[in-house]
């Protein structure tokens, strides 16, 4: 009797613990530089470079957009693979917020709105190796 409690505290464990220790090891992948591809109703299509460092729980990111802009934005952890970033011009008051799925093969894949039109909704794609 003893042997098939044992076992299913081991099922139950690996059921629990291996798809949470799954999930976190994706946002171990964020980090470094990223090519972004995106679309938004004011610019349309958008592509340029992302550099997203990391200290201790937070996330910084800087965005240079070809053509549009430069941004720039704080984020955490918001969620299973989720990064939360507010976004805005360099020095400035933040305009937004993108919320980024962190994939297995380390894309970053956004939706981004903006605080001043809630109806706003772009979305773009963070691939590493910019």
């Amino acid at each position: 009797m003893k042997s098939k409690s044992l076992k299913w505290m081991f099922w139950m464990l690996w059921v629990v613990i291996f798809p949470l220790s799954a999930q976190a090891s994706n946002l171990e992948l964020v980090g470094g530089k990223y090519r972004v591809v995106g679309n938004n109703p004011i610019y349309g299509k958008y592509v340029g470079t992302v550099t997203v460092s990391q200290k201790g729980s937070s996330y910084y990111f800087y965005w240079n957009y070809v053509g549009v802009a430069s941004y720039e934005g704080n984020g955490s952890v918001s969620g299973n693979n989720q990064i939360t970033v507010q976004w805005g011009l360099p020095g400035q008051a933040k305009l937004g917020t993108v919320v980024y799925s962190v994939g297995s093969d380390g894309r970053l894949k956004g939706v981004v709105r903006m605080y001043s039109n809630p109806a706003y909704l772009g979305n773009e794609t963070l691939t590493p190796g910019a």
